[in-house]
């Protein structure tokens, strides 16, 4: 069964199996494309698709550097002028 993508930059934005011809804006620019390329995936320098690689998680600064929330006895606000 064919496959049709719609691309936003390098990601697959949209499918469909049937042939968008006439049935979107003719501004949206479809393609063929191998029945296993989904949504989400990500078109790679050779042409293929591949899903995205998730973002490393960041480290946790280390206990001395993290701030502290402030106290509850701390004014936040400068008393009101006399």
């Amino acid at each position: 069964m064919p496959n049709w993508i719609r691309l936003d930059g390098h990601q697959v934005a949209e499918s469909t199996h049937t042939d968008p011809k006439g049935r979107f804006h003719p501004d949206l620019k479809w393609v063929k494309a191998a029945p296993q390329v989904q949504m989400g995936m990500v078109k790679q320098a050779d042409g293929s698709f591949a899903l995205p690689v998730p973002a490393p998680e960041p480290e946790p600064e280390p206990a001395h550097i993290q701030t502290a929330a402030p106290s509850a006895a701390a004014p936040t606000e400068p008393p009101p002028a006399a």
